[in-house]
């Protein structure tokens, strides 16, 4: 979970947009609901990106859990919820310091390792354009 001080609920009261990274883990709804809720009350302009998310079966079956836990909960549209897989390219970025688009096009390679990372990638990046 999360902690609030009067200084952090301030700047998250003023904020256009939250981001909260969830880790798709069943045994931390319960503090990750305390913190949801105390975040809602502050501001409602959140946006949830599920991330690290392991192409298993039991990883994508947490996965679905945690969302639909998440829709029902907290009354969350689907269309503010994200999946972004597991990747070294977010290793990647700070290593060769470059944006996930430009590793991504450098080689052909990348193109065929991080395909299923652009999409999520670019549906989180239209999703915050369009909020703000």
């Amino acid at each position: 979970g999360g902690f609030f001080d009067e200084t952090t609920k301030d700047i998250l009261k003023h904020s256009d947009l939250i981001i909260v990274p969830v880790e798709a883990d069943l045994n931390s709804l319960k503090s990750l609901d305390s913190f949801l809720k105390e975040l809602q009350k502050i501001n409602k302009n959140i946006i949830y990106v599920l991330n690290k998310i392991e192409n298993t079966p039991t990883a994508l079956k947490d996965y679905e859990a945690v969302r639909e836990h998440l829709i029902k909960a907290f009354n969350i549209e689907d269309n503010n919820i994200f999946k972004l897989p597991h990747s070294r390219i977010f290793k990647n970025i700070f290593y060769e310091e470059l944006g996930i688009k430009k590793i991504i096009n450098s080689s052909k390679k990348n193109q065929y390792t991080y395909r299923n990372i652009l999409p999520e990638y670019e549906a989180i990046l239209n999703r915050i354009t369009n909020i703000l």
